[in-house]
């Protein structure tokens, strides 16, 4: 996703939030690595 595209997302400020992601910031960001880990290609 560009800035632009990001900017142009409108965000209602004052909406509630849905719901919660279960489990706590820390296992999400391990998670989230190891996506990044296994897409981002090696440099030989």
């Amino acid at each position: 996703m560009t800035a632009a595209a990001i900017l142009a997302f409108n965000v209602d400020e004052k909406r509630e939030p849905r719901g919660r992601i279960p489990g706590n910031h820390g296992i999400w960001v391990g998670i989230t690595c190891e996506f990044v880990e296994f897409l981002v290609p090696k440099r030989t």
